[in-house]
């Protein structure tokens, strides 16, 4: 979750970003578009799926994309998708959702309220992610240690003793 138009800006605004798409198996890019205050996507309102299905398939999974976000001073919002370094336009779409002023005050409420859990949400995640790419890690070193030592059957001890120690200090 990134957060594109901040609360407060004056409006008329516009915002673009560098975007690092993913092309799915459809041949597809996929963007959700959100509006809150949450620091995860989890509990803000999603305004707007756009999927954008490709003419042409492509070898490379990723697609740079700029994203230009137009807020008008009747809160209609334009956004309009690019490839980087290309002038076509591959997308384009108007939101308009008008919110109630007590319905904006709640959900920055329910924001302020949920913060320290998202942080910990992210925190828990990243150590999970980390632990992980650690055990994998250890697991490739550990594959190759056995093949090293099954190729080494007749070393000496202070090879051994040196290939061992490596290992205990991963």
């Amino acid at each position: 979750m990134k957060k594109i138009i901040e609360r407060n800006s004056k409006i008329p605004i516009s915002r673009d970003i560098i975007y690092d798409a993913e092309i799915n198996k459809e041949n597809q890019i996929i963007i959700k578009i959100y509006q809150g205050e949450r620091i995860l996507a989890l509990g803000n309102f999603l305004l707007k799926t756009i999927k954008i299905s490709l003419k042409e398939k492509r070898k490379n999974k990723l697609l740079r994309l700029k994203i230009i976000f137009e807020l008008n001073e009747n809160l209609i919002l334009k956004i309009t998708v690019q490839m980087l370094n290309e002038e076509n336009l591959i997308f384009e779409t108007e939101i308009n959702n008008e919110f109630e002023e007590e319905y904006i005050e709640d959900k920055i409420r329910i924001a302020e309220n949920m913060k320290n859990d998202d942080l910990k949400i992210i925190k828990d995640n990243n150590s999970k992610f980390e632990f992980l790419t650690y055990l994998n890690k250890m697991n490739k070193k550990l594959n190759d240690a056995y093949i090293w030592y099954e190729n080494h059957q007749k070393e000496s001890y202070e090879v051994y003793n040196k290939m061992l120690n490596d290992l205990k200090n991963i």
